[in-house]
């Protein structure tokens, strides 16, 4: 087995150096960093998580405090693992409801930090109790002020959604995932507003809607109805796929659809969705890099950070759209 001397070696630098990399303690320039892992992943090393917890007085594992399982929440528990094992920390993780206690998830000295992976919908009622907490911490898809946190720009990101849509044409843009208890869809609809103003189109409070089955109902009485929407999550979409064939509207060629939600699931939809992919490995590797600072300081960390969506265009958006304000005479609308 590899130890820290042997990787020093053939890295070309001290003990110390690799020591340095492997508990991010000391800045170290990004090319022995690059050149110490590659050695690292080549001799195949892996940090003696006893003797380490020994020796600081630490656990090498840290918790994950997370709603019962969905797939959002699998895929950013894939990208805090990937980052924690390069460290040689391993999960805790503990599901909480609305009503539980944080504080009594974990005991006493079996985790030396924590991530909150808190959706939308959660926030305000876990916020009071995460301020509270006696450990080291990271809130992960949510901001509060003056709280370590990451998250997704999904401000951003709609809004490079919707210009894409403008770019294709489309003025009359319905937006679907109204909800003012969910951050990230008020974040959302905020980035909605402003991509449409930016290209002075006055958002209408008729083509926002909280759910595919409203918008639908809402837009089709509509003599000038939407040529695309934005959805704002992984429900939505589903849910505006399934209705949009049982009232026989066409994707792309009625409406031109993007979405936010799981970019592997996105990409088996027929057609294809155009959706704002989830960088679920950088969320979860800054998560970690800031829970550590908090670690080392023995506090948490006060800096926040947002991760922008990657857009990935596939065959739902199409390239037909409104000139305008209405509807272009080739092709229907919904």
């Amino acid at each position: 087995m590899a130890k820290i001397k042997d990787i020093a070696r053939e890295a070309g630098v001290s003990a110390s150096t690799v020591s340095y990399v492997l508990s991010s303690k000391k800045s170290i320039s990004e090319d022995t960093r690059r050149r110490v892992k590659a050695v690292i992943r080549r001799l195949n090393y892996r940090p003696d998580a006893r003797g380490r917890s020994l020796r600081a007085k630490r656990t090498s594992v840290v918790g994950v405090v997370a709603p019962p399982l969905a797939r959002f929440t699998s895929l950013l528990l894939w990208g805090i693992d990937q980052a924690l094992r390069t460290r040689g920390y391993r999960i805790l993780l503990a599901h909480a409801e609305v009503e539980d206690e944080l504080s009594g998830l974990f005991e006493k000295g079996q985790v030396d930090g924590v991530i909150f992976l808190v959706p939308g919908s959660l926030g305000d009622k876990w916020v009071g109790q995460i301020r509270d907490f006696d450990l080291p911490f990271v809130v992960m898809n949510q901001f509060y002020s003056g709280l370590p946190c990451v998250r997704t720009d999904y401000m951003l990101g709609a809004m490079e959604a919707v210009e894409h849509l403008i770019a294709h044409g489309h003025r009359w843009i319905g937006f679907v995932g109204e909800n003012p208890n969910d951050s990230t869809q008020v974040a959302q609809q905020e980035g909605y507003c402003r991509a449409l103003r930016r290209h002075g189109i006055e958002p209408k409070g008729v083509l926002i809607a909280p759910n595919s089955e409203a918008a639908l109902e809402r837009w089709v009485s509509l003599s000038d109805r939407p040529t695309a929407a934005f959805l704002t999550g992984e429900f939505h979409v589903s849910s505006f796929y399934q209705l949009a064939r049982t009232h026989r509207i066409r994707i792309p060629e009625d409406v031109a659809v993007v979405g936010c939600g799981d970019d592997v699931y996105d990409a088996t939809l027929s057609p294809p969705l155009t959706t704002l992919a989830q960088p679920y490995q950088a969320i979860g590797t800054e998560a970690v890099g800031l829970l550590f600072e908090g670690m080392e300081k023995e506090g948490s960390a006060g800096r926040s950070v947002q991760i922008p969506a990657q857009l990935v265009v596939r065959e739902s958006c199409g390239g037909h759209g409104g000139v305008d304000g209405h509807p272009l005479s080739q092709g229907r609308c919904l």
